[in-house]
C-alpha cells in the first residue's frame, strides 16, 4: 500500500496487479516530502515536474519521466500542464525494472505504453506482454541528467532558501554576502555536490529555465529574471546546454 502525507492522502490499492496508473488534474496538489513502498514511474504530459529530495532538485520536462525506486523521500511540485501521470510498481513484479533513481528519454512507444496503462480504469486487467514491454522500454530508456545536487553546510542554508526569489550570483558575490572566502565556498560546493560552484550555477540557472519555460514565460522574460545581460545571451547559453533554443523548446509544453 502506498500512502502519501499531505494536504491530499492518496492511498494506492492494495489489490492492484503489478502495475497500477493513476492521473492527477489537481492543480493544487501538495503532497510534501513522502516517500511509497512501490516503485514510480512520474511524469507529466505536457507540463514539468520538479521533484525534491533530502540532497537534490531533478526538474522533468515533458520528454521525460522519473523512476523512483521504493522508500525514497521526495515531494513533487507540477508546473504547467494539464495533469500529472504516476505509474506504480509492486516490487513483486516478474520482470526486470531500474532499482536506481534516473531520468529517462521518452520515446514514442513507452510514451504510448504510460499513456495505456495509466488512463486505463484502475481494475483493468492486462495484457502480460504489455506490462513486459512496458517494464522492458522502462529500463532501457536512454537517461539524461536534469538534477541539482544540494550542499548541506550550514553556512549556505539561508543563501540557498533565498534561491527561491532570486538567481544565485557569481562566486564574489556570493561569497562576499555569506562571509566566507572564494576558497571555503568553492571547497564546500566541490566536497557536497561534486561539482564547482560556476558548474553549479550554470545547471541552476538551466534547471530554473527550463521551470519558466514551462509555466509560459517568455524568452526575454526568462532571460530578465535570470539576469542575463541580453536575450540572445541566455538564447546562447540554453542551446549551448540543450542543443536548441528556448522557443523551440517551449514546444514540449504546447
Amino acid at each position: 500500500m502506498s500512502i502519501v502525507k499531505g494536504s491530499h492522502d492518496y492511498i494506492c490499492d492494495e489489490e492492484f496487479d503489478d502495475v497500477y496508473g493513476f492521473v492527477s488534474n489537481d492543480h493544487q496538489f501538495d503532497w510534501g516530502m513522502h516517500s511509497h513502498q512501490e516503485s514510480q514511474l512520474i511524469l507529466s504530459p505536457s507540463g514539468c515536474i520538479t521533484v525534491n529530495l533530502q540532497s537534490q532538485k531533478l526538474v522533468i520536462p515533458p520528454n521525460c519521466a522519473i523512476w523512483l525506486p521504493p522508500k525514497i523521500e521526495h515531494s513533487i511540485e507540477r508546473r504547467g500542464g494539464e495533469s500529472l501521470v504516476t505509474l506504480f510498481f509492486k516490487s513483486s513484479i516478474g520482470y526486470t525494472v531500474p532499482n536506481d533513481l534516473r531520468v529517462l528519454r521518452l520515446n514514442s512507444l513507452l510514451n504510448a505504453l504510460i499513456q495505456r496503462v495509466s488512463y486505463a480504469s484502475s481494475n483493468r486487467q492486462f495484457h502480460p506482454s504489455l506490462i513486459e514491454l512496458l517494464c522492458y522500454e522502462s529500463y532501457q530508456a536512454p537517461l539524461t541528467d536534469l538534477s541539482l545536487p544540494l550542499p548541506t553546510d550550514s553556512r549556505l542554508l539561508a543563501w540557498l532558501n533565498s534561491l527561491e526569489e532570486y538567481s544565485p550570483q557569481k562566486l564574489g558575490v556570493m561569497a562576499k554576502k555569506i562571509g566566507a572566502s572564494e576558497k571555503t565556498i568553492s571547497r564546500i560546493f566541490f566536497k557536497e555536490t561534486g561539482m564547482h560552484y560556476q558548474e553549479w550555477r550554470k545547471r541552476w540557472l538551466l534547471l530554473k529555465a527550463i521551470e519558466l519555460l514551462s509555466e509560459g514565460e517568455s524568452v526575454t522574460g526568462c532571460a530578465l529574471t535570470l539576469d542575463f545581460s541580453t536575450t540572445s545571451a541566455f538564447i546562447y547559453f540554453f542551446k549551448q546546454a540543450m542543443h536548441t533554443t528556448p522557443s523551440q523548446y517551449r514546444k514540449y509544453f504546447e
